[in-house]
């Protein structure tokens, strides 16, 4: 190879210096760590390198020095054939972590009204933002305490204040219905499974199989 010859993978920055390979790119890539043993093997035209070096430049890039893997007696501890194709699916792959986290941030602040949503939604929420159902579940039973503690409130004050008639049988009903399933929603959620029930879910026959056949 010619030495300082430049051409670009994907997205990154390719030259050589002798018989190692640098790598610019803007992607961390965890699998191409310099290790003393069990490195990661690189297939790159037709050759196969080690990660020799992996630095963090200031503009937040990171360059990779691959070096020949010659008479290395060491097994790879994992194969990777470096290409367009590679790049390419690493960069989707990123691009999806990014959109997840953003969309794990922004229902991060309503994560107890999450644990009111029925178990296979809890479940499917689990798999792509990682909300674990027990404890979007427990929090949402704190939120009907509050809720329930507000609203007997509420229905003492305005019978003392003799609020008009039509308030008070709706407002227990809600009361009662708050309560009855925070009761019922107290102990899946401490058991730790990943089925939890939904606001008023418990009371669906098969809720639980329904759940797990999603």
């Amino acid at each position: 190879m010619a030495e300082g010859r430049a051409e670009t993978v994907g997205r990154d920055a390719v030259r050589f210096r002798g018989n190692a390979v640098v790598i610019d790119s803007a992607a961390d890539m965890p699998d191409w760590e310099f290790r003393e043993y069990r490195r990661t093997a690189v297939r790159f035209r037709d050759r196969t390198y080690f990660v020799a070096e992996k630095r963090l430049l200031p503009d937040g890039s990171y360059r990779y020095v691959l070096e020949p893997w010659g008479e290395l007696a060491d097994l790879p501890g994992r194969s990777i054939t470096y290409d367009d194709a590679y790049t390419v699916a690493r960069d989707a792959a990123a691009r999806h972590v990014k959109r997840r986290d953003r969309g794990g941030a922004a229902l991060f602040f309503v994560s107890p009204l999450l644990g009111l949503l029925p178990a296979r939604a809890k479940l499917a929420l689990n798999d792509r933002y990682a909300f674990d159902p027990p404890t979007v579940t427990r929090q949402s039973i704190f939120m009907e305490r509050i809720v329930f503690y507000c609203l007997s409130t509420f229905i003492v004050l305005g019978n003392v204040a003799r609020l008009p008639d039509g308030w008070l049988a709706p407002a227990i009903l809600l009361d009662a219905a708050v309560l009855i399933d925070m009761i019922m929603r107290m102990s899946p959620s401490e058991n730790g499974e990943q089925e939890q029930p939904g606001f008023w879910e418990w009371a669906l026959p098969g809720w639980k199989r329904r759940a797990r056949s999603r």
